[in-house]
């Protein structure tokens, strides 16, 4: 590829990362903003180690943007993110798997009957 393609690449690349940032994470619109396709996305986060990890940190910065808000919106009252949060984020109260308890109970229950039923 001649210099003047890497340079016109690297400046779609530039114009996706900033539309990526302001359109928090939207692909679809980012490449629109870009003038490239989504599959032209997906073969530079393949290929380019850079833009890559520039793509990681926006999603960091708009993680740490989101689980801000989230905070703020519990520490004002609003019950949904407070049990959004304790849900996903305190130990105490994240969902444990119960399935495999419930079945390994139910089948030691069986066996406790049949023991009994059986002597």
């Amino acid at each position: 590829m001649g210099k003047a393609l890497q340079q016109i690449q690297q400046l779609k690349k530039d114009k996706f990362v900033e539309a990526y940032k302001t359109t928090n994470g939207n692909i679809t619109d980012s490449a629109q903003i870009a003038v490239i396709d989504r599959t032209t996305y997906y073969r530079w986060l393949e290929d380019d180690k850079s833009f890559a990890m520039q793509i990681l940190d926006s999603e960091a910065d708009l993680n740490d943007s989101i689980r801000q808000v989230l905070i703020s919106k519990a520490a004002e009252g609003d019950m949904t993110a407070v049990i959004f949060y304790l849900k996903n984020r305190h130990p105490d109260f994240k969902q444990q798997p119960t399935t495999l308890i419930q079945n390994n109970f139910g089948e030691h229950a069986k066996q406790q009957i049949d023991k009994y039923t059986n002597e």
